[in-house]
């Protein structure tokens, strides 16, 4: 394979390839418990959850409509009590308790 070559007729150096790197699946929950360790966001997910509850008539959806709309709900809850360990501790817990936190 031959290297490319500019307008001058010099060679052009290879650029070095960065290496791939993978996600780490606790990066993004610590980020989101970061988030969610500020007061307003947890106020604003506080106000959405009572919004929900107060405005959809759960009793009367079927069980995939409701669990649609409460799932949600429960997510916020977690990351809210997440958020408030954050600041009571001055450190966010551990990525496995953050996901354990978050599907219970």
């Amino acid at each position: 394979m031959r290297a490319a070559r500019r307008p001058d007729g010099k060679a052009r150096a290879r650029r070095a390839e960065r290496p791939v790197m993978k996600p780490d699946p606790g990066q993004w929950l610590d980020r989101l418990v970061r988030l969610s360790s500020r007061p307003g966001v947890s106020l604003a997910m506080v106000a959405a959850i009572a919004l929900v509850d107060y405005t959809i008539p759960q009793q009367e959806l079927a069980f995939l409509p409701r669990a649609l709309v409460d799932e949600p709900c429960h997510l916020a809850t977690a990351l809210i009590v997440l958020g408030a360990l954050t600041r009571r501790r001055g450190r966010q817990p551990r990525s496995c308790r953050i996901f354990a936190a978050s599907i219970a």
